[in-house]
């Protein structure tokens, strides 16, 4: 625990940090206000602190040594603080990467083995079809028969790497007949740890769902698409009805029976022009 009370190990978003970091002192005293932790950190505006916490200004480097002080962090934690800054300011998936890896040297182990476990298990998509594909055929120990039936096929390698580190994860175990099984368990994540890990994972899935358009029938497949011109609050109700319509598939594979192949859905929605001037 830090000595202000509140771990920045625990946070993937400085906004979010400084936010807590500002009710919890707050409960303790009081008397305590934006104007009086600038005072602390050296600067003269008592309103940056909301501005910051509401994405309408960013923490620049050169604050950081000044926050970091009036936020009692010691230096390991400040160095934290200034990568944190980096991976929440990130405009590309390589700039959030290359933070993303230095905040995890910093982590401590707990926090550290969650990170880890995503990346592991999403680095491929290879370990997400193995786990899907336990719900369709019983496999013991002889893994050739999975990795021919994954299309693309995969190497008889590549299936007991899978294996192994679903098994590792708890994600598979064997059933009494000696064939692995998906478990009910699920990986601990964060949305922000997510930024990074699962927006690879997702590429890999668009690839292969380019690769399809060729691969499979028509009969055997279901690709559409259409160009649409919203408003900000029609992209809004339409972000809604697809969050919906994913928790209905999510609930129609639950409780299907009998499944007889695996298969990849994605839905994309992303701006095409740019936004017209108010």
């Amino acid at each position: 625990m830090a000595q202000n009370g509140i771990s920045i190990f625990a946070y993937f978003n400085y906004r979010d940090y400084l936010r807590d970091y500002f009710v919890h002192r707050k409960s303790l005293n009081r008397r305590f206000s934006h104007r009086a932790f600038a005072r602390k950190a050296g600067y003269n505006s008592s309103g940056l602190y909301l501005l910051l916490v509401s994405g309408k200004q960013n923490l620049t480097r050169s604050l950081i040594p000044k926050f970091a002080s009036a936020l009692e962090l010691n230096q390991r934690e400040s160095e934290y603080l200034g990568h944190l800054a980096d991976f929440t300011h990130g405009k590309s998936a390589a700039e959030k990467q290359e933070a993303f890896d230095r905040m995890i040297g910093l982590l401590p182990p707990s926090i550290r083995n969650i990170g880890r476990e995503q990346r592991d298990y999403y680095r491929s998509w290879h370990n997400v079809a193995v786990r899907e594909t336990l719900s369709v055929l019983d496999v013991g120990d002889d893994f050739r028969t999975l990795a021919e039936f994954i299309n693309p096929p995969l190497k008889v390698s590549q299936v007991k790497e899978a294996i192994k580190l679903l098994d590792s994860l708890g994600l598979i175990r064997k059933n009494p007949a000696g064939f692995w099984k998906a478990t009910d368990a699920s990986l601990a994540s964060t949305p922000e740890l997510g930024v990074v890990t699962i927006r690879r994972f997702q590429k890999e899935m668009m690839e292969l769902g380019k690769v399809a358009l060729d691969r499979f029938d028509r009969e055997e497949r279901n690709v559409s698409s259409s160009t649409l011109s919203l408003s900000k609050q029609g992209l809004e109700r339409l972000s809604l009805k697809i969050d919906g319509f994913l928790r209905e598939i999510s609930e129609l594979a639950r409780s299907d029976e009998n499944e007889d192949r695996v298969y990849q859905f994605n839905v994309q929605l992303f701006p095409l022009t740019g936004r017209k001037p108010a």
